[in-house]
């Protein structure tokens, strides 16, 4: 076996070679160019670096770094998890809205039917149900229900004596503008919320409701013991003649106030036998 000569090895790899470019026609010289094997290795050593570091440049730095295998399991993945949940809940609260809105137009239209055992804020708890209370609105509810709570409603001492012992609700939940003045104001003024939802006080027969141009929409129910309450100013009503009402269902929406802005108000009245009574000796507001 022959020894390996080193000294030989580098003069081969450092002969020089000439490569020549020819005329075809005159075979005169118009290029060259002289290497050797060393340089031809060290040229192709570095070519292959660079586009090594151009690949790992191109791969990472770029999208195409989403074809590499296992990428998408690591950070595509958490992003698209993320974004999906997010479209989800945008489409559970498009939903929302867009059965709070149908409600709401059905309801206006009298297409939607109100249960009878629905409570003096049907209106709201539906409202609630598909896009939930707002905090003004949450604070303004604990704070009633607080004042509220032991809040039972009698007939007071001053009732006329030959009626006999019943329950009453308030009509509305508000502040009293006007109170009872016999002949002269029939009933009490109240500024509510917004549209706030107006129920009966007793149980009874709706046998009243319309609209007139000075009182907006008007509704009279018929209670036990001769008592007939009478509800004014509604922006809206929502029981028909002959519906049956429980006392504190809903049954129609203050109307817009002329006094206050940002408000709405109700004209409340209870007379009993034909003659008007002062609803503060029935009701504790």
């Amino acid at each position: 076996m022959a020894k390996f000569d080193f000294k030989d090895f580098l003069e081969r790899m450092n002969f020089k070679y000439k490569l020549s470019v020819l005329n075809e026609n005159t075979l005169g010289e118009v290029w060259h160019i002289r290497v050797t094997r060393m340089r031809v290795f060290l040229l192709s050593f570095l070519l292959i670096v660079v586009l090594f570091v151009l690949f790992y440049f191109l791969l990472f730095n770029t999208p195409l770094k989403r074809l590499t295998p296992g990428y998408m399991d690591t950070e595509i993945q958490a992003k698209m998890i993320n974004e999906s949940l997010k479209v989800d809940s945008m489409q559970s609260e498009i939903e929302k809205q867009r059965n709070y809105i149908t409600t709401i137009v059905s309801l206006m239209k009298g297409d939607f039917k109100i249960d009878d055992v629905k409570s003096m804020d049907s209106i709201l708890q539906e409202r609630e149900t598909f896009i939930g209370k707002t905090k003004r609105e949450k604070a303004f509810d604990d704070n009633f229900e607080n004042e509220e709570k032991y809040n039972l409603s009698v007939l007071d001492a001053s009732k006329p004596a030959n009626a006999d012992v019943m329950f009453f609700c308030p009509p509305t939940n508000g502040i009293i503008e006007e109170h009872f003045q016999l002949k002269r104001h029939y009933g009490i003024d109240f500024v509510t919320a917004p549209y706030e939802s107006v129920v009966a006080v007793a149980e009874g027969t709706v046998i009243f409701a319309g609209y007139t141009i000075d009182e907006g929409y008007i509704i009279q129910i018929q209670h036990s013991n001769n008592f007939v309450s009478i509800y004014k100013n509604n922006s809206e009503v929502l029981k028909k003649i002959g519906d049956h009402v429980l006392s504190g269902e809903a049954i129609a929406l203050a109307g817009e106030s002329r006094s206050k802005k940002q408000s709405s108000r109700l004209h409340f009245e209870l007379w009993q036998s034909g003659t008007p009574q002062n609803p503060e000796n029935f009701i504790i507001f």
